[in-house]
């Protein structure tokens, strides 16, 4: 019979090495006659006898054994903030180009539940494949994604709600000569220089489908960059031209140093959305919060 090892014959803390997972990895459980679970070693094969084997094993164990810890602790902490919904911590993800909408939504969550911290998170978009929210790293994502949010990757997973929809905007800055014009038109920005996203975001592909539509080649781009702050600075003193969501034009304390322009961009859908996992309880902070954003994106866009 094969060496029996039980897991309570001490009361110190153990730590699992990679040595030790491989040696746990091709026992069986079972209890012995006096209560305790034993782990007892069956006849191993020879393709289970080389160490290379036994530690590749050894890996995939404690992987699976530090996941599994970590969803316990996620769980009992989750517990814990359901039975006091004045504090907490509320997690969320989102882009900087949904984070401009954040501060009001905030400010009048922060207002209600001042005991509650909440963390705000970069997250990558336009896509929900969203690592962070799968991970339980963030309680709920906003993001503005390209199409129907049925069609994503990995939507079949989240629990999914459009806010509103956004659109883009053409946007100089106020002391622009565009900005003084009545009706200035594709061709006459496309010698500016513009600052837009990386080619393969949905921003750039309106604006180059615009261009061909019109029969004009491609705009003089003087800057790629996702960063909203760096585009309404760099517009702001009249030399460039970007592209904005609505939204933000909407939320912008200081949009008088900008003009969006009266030029009609090819019809795109460009939902500002909210995920969360499926299945997933929230605590009451974190479902306080959702309330609160949608109350606060529930009216039309000015």
């Amino acid at each position: 019979m094969g060496k029996s090892i039980s897991l309570c014959q001490k009361s110190t803390i153990w730590t699992p090495t990679l040595d030790d997972a491989s040696s746990f990895v091709t026992c069986r459980c079972s209890r012995s006659s006096h209560g305790r679970v034993a782990w007892r070693r069956p006849r191993r094969s020879s393709a289970s006898r080389s160490p290379q084997s036994r530690r590749a094993f050894g890996r995939v164990l404690l992987a699976g054994g530090a996941a599994a810890f970590d969803s316990l602790k996620q769980t009992m902490k989750e517990i814990e903030l359901l039975s006091d919904p004045t504090r907490g911590e509320v997690r969320i993800g989102c882009p900087e180009t949904v984070a401009a909408l954040l501060p009001p939504i905030i400010e009048k969550y922060s207002h209600l539940r001042p005991g509650v911290s909440l963390l705000v998170r970069e997250v990558v978009a336009p896509t929900l494949d969203i690592p962070l929210l799968r991970e339980r790293e963030i309680d709920l994502a906003i993001v503005r994604v390209a199409g129907e949010p049925a069609r994503h990757r990995t939507a079949d997973e989240l629990q999914v709600e459009t806010l509103f929809d956004d659109e883009l905007l053409i946007v100089v800055g106020a002391d622009s000569q565009w900005a003084r014009r009545t009706r200035p038109s594709l061709a006459d920005l496309a010698n500016e220089g513009w600052i837009l996203p990386p080619a393969n975001t949905l921003t750039s592909e309106v604006i180059m489908k615009a261009f061909h539509e019109h029969n004009l080649g491609a705009p003089r781009v003087s800057l790629v960059t996702f960063s909203v702050s760096l585009r309404i600075n760099l517009v702001s003193s009249g030399r460039y031209v970007t592209v904005l969501p609505k939204s933000i034009m909407s939320a912008l304390v200081n949009r008088a140093s900008l003009k969006p322009l009266s030029i009609r961009l090819p019809a795109h859908q460009w939902p500002v959305i909210l995920a969360t996992l499926k299945n997933r309880l929230l605590n009451s902070a974190a479902q306080h919060f959702i309330e609160t954003l949608k109350s606060g994106t529930s009216r039309p866009l000015d």
